[in-house]
């Protein structure tokens, strides 16, 4: 309806369970296009770092984001190693199958694996090589005679 040329909103305060019902859904929907926003963002930088690979981004604005993305890919490629070996286990180099830790070549493509990469072991109590548990002082691992 309209009165001197404006709408008039009849009732609008007199449903109060009605316009909670409403303020609800709108909740809802906006809920639901904000995590369609952050997909579609995410999307967005999937493709555009898809897109940057192998290019040098140090002389861009996205240098330091770039940086921190790399940090964050290594840092999760050692924490699954380390995950893996005190399971006793390892990736194979080449088709990524999961290996005793001490195979010298993979039981699925044979591929020879190389030396792992061994690092002190200091707070994390276990041992590099095999992944078996080691008191304080140990100066050698009790499983596998690895040097520590």
């Amino acid at each position: 309806m309209e009165k001197n040329g404006r709408k008039q909103v009849m009732g609008l305060f007199d449903r109060p369970q009605e316009n909670e019902r409403k303020g609800d859904a709108y909740e809802e929907k906006l809920r639901d296009l904000k995590a369609q926003k952050i997909r579609i963002t995410r999307q967005i930088g999937e493709k555009f770092i898809e897109e940057s690979a192998g290019k040098d981004m140090a002389a861009t604005p996205y240098a330091d984001l770039f940086a921190q993305l790399s940090g964050t890919e290594d840092e999760i490629d050692l924490t699954l190693k380390r995950q893996l070996a005190s399971k006793g286990l390892r990736r194979c180099e080449s088709c990524g199958s999961e290996l005793p830790i001490n195979s010298a070549f993979c039981n699925k493509c044979g591929a020879k694996q190389g030396e792992l990469e061994t690092e002190v072991v200091t707070a994390g109590k276990i041992c590099p090589k095999c992944g078996a548990s080691l008191e304080d002082g140990d100066a050698f691992c009790i499983s596998c005679g690895y040097k520590l």
